[in-house]
C-alpha cells in the first residue's frame, strides 16, 4: 500500500481553479448592467411546467436503481422563438422564464445547442444568487448529439438569457425541464448535503486520506437531469490522459432512458464534491463537464464505459486510477462514492470479499455465482441511493469492480455486490461489450495497471506539489522563481512532450 501523501496548494491555484466550471467563461449577462434590470425582468416570458403529485413521484422511485431525484417535462422550446427579445448594442438579447412550482432545484437540457462566435448563454435564478455560464461556442459538442446539460439551479423559476451578436445565428433549443423534488442541491433535505446516513465517513476524515490521490477520480455523475450515480476516471494502458469512466449499466440501462447514448451525452461529471474537512461543511459542484461517448457496456457484469467530451482541466486535480483483473479475492476492500448525492464518503470492508453473483430473495440471501464481489458487511459506512456505479478498491488501490447494489445500510450487517473487473475485461466478447480494448489499447495483457497523475497544457505560475504514482507532464510550462515537486511512489518520473523549465525555476522528483 502507498504511503501517506501530503497535498499542498497555493491560493492563486485555487484562484485558477474556481475559473473553471463546466468548462464556462467569465463574465456576466448583458442585461446585468441595465438599471432597469428588475421591471424587465418581471415582464419576461414565463413558461410553467405542469403541477405534479410528488408524493406519488417519490413513492414510485423510491426503489428504483439508479436513484432518481427530478421530474423531467420533455419540451422543444427555442429560446429565440419563445423568450422575450431585447435589442442593444451590437445584437439582441433574449429572455425566458421557466417556472416548476416548490422544485427545489431546475436543471437543463438543451436538446439543441449550436452558438456561433461572439454569443453566450447564462441560467440564473429570480434573485440572481445562483448563476451558471457564459456558455459559448467552445460548448458546442463536436459529435452528431448537439445537446448540454446544465447544472441545476436553487429555486422554482429561473431564467435563460441568450445574446447573439448581429448578423449571428444560433440554435438553442430546450429538450426538457426536470424539477428537482428531493432538494439533491439543498442543504439537509433527504438527499444532498447531509442527507445520506449517518454511519457514513467523509473522504476527508482518517480513513480517507491514504486515499487522496484516489478519490479525485470519483465523480458524482448527474444522469439525463433525473437520476445520481457515481464513477471513476480510470487509466489505460497507453498512459495517455484519456477521460475514460467506469460507471454501472444499471444507471443507464433502466426504464427511464430510452437512448443510452444520448443520456451519455446529457451527463454532468461532477468533480471534488467534497467537504473541505471531516464532519465539515458543503463543498463545491463549480468543477463539472457536460457530455459524454458510450464506448462499452455489458448487463451481467453491470459495467459500463464512457469518455468524457473533453480533456479533464489540470485545475480539476482528477486522478486516472489504476486497476486489477485479478481473480485473488482482496483481503480488504474501499469504497468511495456519493450517497444519495451527499458530498464524497468513504466506506471500507475490513475482512475479505467473496464471489458471488446478484442475490435474490430478502436481504440479499441468495447468491451463488461468480460474476460480483460480494462486500459482507462493511465496518465503516455503507452504500445507499447515488452510490451507484461508485469503484471498489483493493488494498492496492486499484479499481476492481464497480458497484451494482445490495441491501447495505446504516444500522445492519447486509451485503453489497460489485461488478468484477477480471469477468468485464473479456465481457461479451466484443469491444462494445468488454474493457480490454480500452483499458488495454496497447494489448499488452497487464493483470494490473498503476494510478496516474496527469498535467498538460498548463502554465505552473505557483509553488505546487503533485502526488501520484506516476505523474506525466505534457507541455507544461513553469514560470521563473516558482517551483514544483513531483512525489513518486515508485521513485519515477515521467515526462511527455515539453516540459519547460525556465531559469530561475527549480523541478524535484522525489
Amino acid at each position: 500500500m502507498k504511503a501517506i501523501k501530503v497535498f499542498i496548494i497555493s491560493t492563486m491555484m485555487l484562484i485558477d481553479i474556481f475559473a473553471y466550471g463546466q468548462l464556462q467563461i467569465e463574465g456576466r449577462p448583458k442585461s446585468f448592467g441595465q438599471l432597469d434590470f428588475q421591471s424587465k425582468l418581471d415582464n419576461v416570458n414565463i413558461v410553467e411546467m405542469p403541477e405534479f403529485d410528488i408524493q406519488a413521484e417519490i413513492e414510485s422511485n423510491t426503489r428504483k436503481l439508479p436513484m432518481v431525484f427530478a421530474k423531467s417535462f420533455l419540451v422543444n422550446m427555442d429560446i429565440k422563438t419563445n423568450g422575450t427579445p431585447e435589442q442593444i448594442e451590437n445584437g439582441t438579447i433574449w429572455r425566458i422564464g421557466i417556472k416548476s412550482k416548490n422544485a427545489y432545484s431546475i436543471n437543463l437540457i438543451f436538446k439543441e445547442f449550436i452558438l456561433n462566435e461572439g454569443a453566450s448563454l447564462f441560467i440564473y435564478n429570480h434573485d440572481t444568487s445562483k448563476i451558471i455560464g457564459a456558455f459559448n461556442s467552445k460548448n458546442n459538442t463536436k459529435g452528431e448529439i448537439k445537446s448540454l446539460a446544465c447544472m441545476p439551479i436553487n429555486g422554482d423559476l429561473i431564467y435563460v438569457e441568450l445574446f447573439e451578436p448581429a448578423g449571428k445565428k444560433s440554435k438553442c433549443t430546450l429538450g426538457s425541464v426536470n424539477h428537482d423534488y428531493l432538494g439533491v442541491f439543498s442543504i439537509n433535505k433527504t438527499t444532498g448535503f447531509g442527507g445520506s446516513g449517518s454511519c457514513n465517513r467523509d473522504i476527508l476524515c482518517p480513513e480517507g486520506i491514504p486515499w487522496f490521490d484516489e478519490k479525485s477520480s470519483v465523480c458524482k455523475l448527474i444522469i439525463d437531469g433525473r437520476f445520481l450515480c457515481t464513477g471513476a476516471v480510470i487509466n489505460n494502458t497507453n498512459e495517455d490522459g484519456r477521460p475514460l469512466f467506469l460507471t454501472a449499466n444499471h444507471c443507464y440501462d433502466n426504464p427511464g432512458i430510452e437512448d443510452i447514448q444520448a443520456a451519455a451525452n446529457n451527463t454532468l461529471f461532477i468533480f471534488n464534491y467534497e467537504s473541505p474537512s471531516c464532519s465539515g461543511p458543503n463543498g463545491s459542484e463549480i468543477q463539472n463537464l457536460s457530455g459524454s461517448t458510450l464506448k462499452a457496456r455489458w448487463n451481467i457484469s453491470d459495467f459500463l464505459l464512457l469518455e468524457i467530451n473533453q480533456d479533464i482541466p489540470t485545475p480539476y486535480y482528477s486522478y486516472w486510477t489504476g486497476w486489477d483483473r485479478n481473480i485473488t479475492n482482496p483481503v480488504q476492500s474501499v469504497c468511495i462514492h456519493h450517497p444519495m448525492g451527499d458530498v464524497k464518503k468513504i466506506s471500507m470492508e475490513n475482512y475479505p470479499t467473496t464471489i458471488n453473483a446478484w442475490p435474490t430473495g430478502a436481504n440479499c440471501t441468495i447468491d451463488i455465482g461468480s460474476n460480483f464481489w460480494k462486500v459482507n458487511d462493511w465496518d465503516v459506512g455503507t452504500t445507499e441511493g447515488g452510490s451507484s456505479g461508485s469503484p471498489l478498491f483493493n488494498p492496492n488501490q486499484r479499481i476492481i469492480g464497480q458497484l451494482k447494489g445490495g441491501c447495505a445500510l446504516c444500522g445492519n450487517n447486509f451485503p453489497d455486490y460489485f461488478g468484477r473487473i477480471p469477468i468485464s475485461w473479456a465481457g461479451n466478447s466484443t469491444p462494445n461489450t468488454r474493457l480490454s480494448n480500452w483499458l488495454d489499447p496497447l494489448s499488452i495483457g497487464p493483470l494490473e495497471k498503476i494510478g496516474l497523475r496527469y498535467i498538460r497544457n498548463y502554465t505552473v505560475n505557483h509553488d505546487a506539489w503533485y502526488t501520484g504514482e506516476v505523474v506525466k507532464f505534457l507541455n507544461v510550462n513553469i514560470l521563473t522563481n516558482f517551483n514544483i515537486n513531483v512525489t513518486s511512489m515508485q521513485d519515477r518520473f515521467e515526462a511527455a512532450g515539453t516540459l519547460d523549465i525556465p531559469a530561475g525555476a527549480t523541478f524535484n522528483v522525489f
